[in-house]
C-alpha cells in the first residue's frame, strides 16, 4: 500500500473525521472536508483514491455535481467511494451506486470497520 495515497472525508461531523483520520494517518495523506463549498476544487486538486462521503450532504445544492465528477471519476480510473447514510432509502442507495459509489453503508459506522474498508479498497 502506498503511504501517498489520498483519502479525501466529505463529513460535517468533525469527531467523526478526527476519528477516521487518527485511524488512517499513518498510511494514507488525509484530506477532509466539512461542507459541500468549494468541493469539486478541492476533490480535482487532491484527486483522491477514496472517497468518505456523509450523505446528509446530499441535501445540498454542489451535491448532484459532486456525484457527476464521481461517476465521470469511477467510469475511468481506480478511484473508490465509500458512502456513509443515515438513511437507507433502496431508491437513493440504488441511485449512488449507479454514479459510482462502491460501498454504501448505514451509520453509526465502527471506524475500524470503515478504516479497514479503506486499506481494502487501496489495496485494489
Amino acid at each position: 500500500m502506498d503511504k501517498l495515497e489520498t483519502v479525501f472525508i466529505v463529513d460535517d461531523d468533525s469527531e467523526f473525521v478526527a476519528d477516521i483520520t487518527s485511524e488512517l494517518e499513518n498510511d494514507f495523506r488525509i484530506v477532509s472536508c466539512g461542507d459541500v463549498d468549494g468541493l469539486i476544487d478541492k476533490f480535482n486538486k487532491f484527486n483522491p483514491k477514496i472517497l468518505i462521503l456523509d450523505d446528509v450532504l446530499s441535501e445540498k445544492n454542489s451535491y448532484s455535481a459532486l456525484m457527476e465528477v464521481i461517476r465521470e471519476r469511477a467510469e475511468n480510473d481506480e478511484f473508490y467511494v465509500i458512502m456513509i447514510a443515515e438513511n437507507f432509502g433502496a431508491r437513493f442507495r440504488d441511485w449512488v451506486l449507479e454514479m459510482g459509489v462502491s460501498e454504501y453503508l448505514r451509520k453509526p459506522v465502527g471506524i475500524r470497520k470503515l478504516a479497514g474498508l479503506v486499506r481494502e479498497y487501496a489495496e485494489r
